[in-house]
């Protein structure tokens, strides 16, 4: 008989009293599951890439300043046949923050930002989905509707997930009633499907990802026809790197140029790392003739853990304006 560790049974045991409304929310398709959850808190451990991790090269990158207008009318090209969507991760409250002199929202900037200019002159609006957390909703809906004109934009929820106490139990709020928590922004693949954006706008086939408060990440229309040339799935943009910066370092780890996290890499490799990852990505989304999703192709190749590595990533493009 196997080995179960105490407090892996005391898990198991909390789980089967939470209230059924909770559980639905947790057991979303796609997102995590009871025994996935078990088997991380019962396998806890720190994956260690620095040994087999190397650096990128220069032909890993493509610079911002090589690409043309030819780039840009390409991806305008595609915003004229609704071939791209604007995705906001706003999951925090700062969401809602006031910007300085500017007087409006990061909301409201972001809403802004999806307004293009085409080199002809042509005002083109990117439709724009902000994700955020289920208890946010309301407010952010609020926000939103105080708007005038109320903008023209769609707001789906993130992925949640049981909060843990010190010792790996299920922190209670009432019987039965689970403290939920966002699981992050690495759900954004999960989430958009069960949402049913994608498969209400089969046109879609490229995603521009950013955060919500990277005041400058915006869409790009030149870095949009470079994506589409290349026939990525997943483009990065990338800066070079400060000594302050702490996040995602680009790195070739078991043959695959990813985004990978500070923490998962020897201290010397990130001191030595020449780029940065902003966390803002065009991500190509697969569909089949009918307009359905390809999940697995979304959630494993395309996408893969946003805060852990995107794999396929052909290509890098670093913004020297950031």
């Amino acid at each position: 008989m196997r080995f179960e560790p105490g407090f892996v049974k005391g898990l198991r045991e909390d789980l089967t009293k939470i209230n059924e409304e909770y559980t639905k929310r947790f057991k979303r398709h796609g997102g995590l599951d009871e025994q996935t959850l078990i088997n991380l808190i019962a396998n806890q451990h720190n994956v260690d890439h620095s040994c087999n991790a190397e650096q990128p090269s220069s032909q890993d990158v493509v610079d911002y300043n090589v690409l043309t207008h030819s780039h840009a009318i390409l991806g305008e090209k595609a915003v004229k046949n609704g071939e791209v969507a604007y995705v906001v991760l706003a999951g925090q409250p700062k969401a809602l923050m006031t910007l300085p002199k500017l007087g409006i929202s990061l909301v409201a900037h972001k809403l802004l930002q999806s307004i293009i200019v085409s080199h002809d002159n042509e005002i083109l609006n990117v439709p724009t989905f902000f994700m955020t957390q289920p208890e946010f909703m309301k407010q952010f809906a609020e926000h939103l509707n105080c708007m005038s004109p109320p903008p023209q934009c769609t707001v789906f929820e993130q992925f949640e997930s049981y909060r843990l106490a010190p010792d790996n139990s299920i922190d209670f709020v009432s019987s039965g009633v689970p403290n939920m928590h966002p699981c992050g922004h690495g759900d954004v693949g999960p989430s958009l499907i069960e949402s049913g954006i994608l498969s209400d706008n089969p046109r879609i086939k490229h995603v521009i990802v950013v955060n919500v408060d990277n005041i400058l990440a915006s869409p790009d229309m030149a870095i949009l026809g470079q994506h589409i040339l290349s026939q990525s799935d997943v483009t990065c943009e990338i800066v070079k790197s400060k000594e302050s910066d702490i996040g995602g370092r680009i790195a070739w780890v078991d043959g695959r140029l990813q985004a990978v996290e500070d923490f998962r890499l020897n201290p010397e490799f990130v001191k030595e790392s020449p780029y940065y990852n902003t966390n803002t990505m065009i991500i190509s989304v697969k569909l089949h003739g009918d307009g359905t999703v390809l999940e697995k192709s979304l959630k494993t190749k395309l996408l893969c853990n946003m805060k852990d590595c995107c794999n396929n990533i052909q290509r890098h493009l670093m913004r020297n304006t950031f």
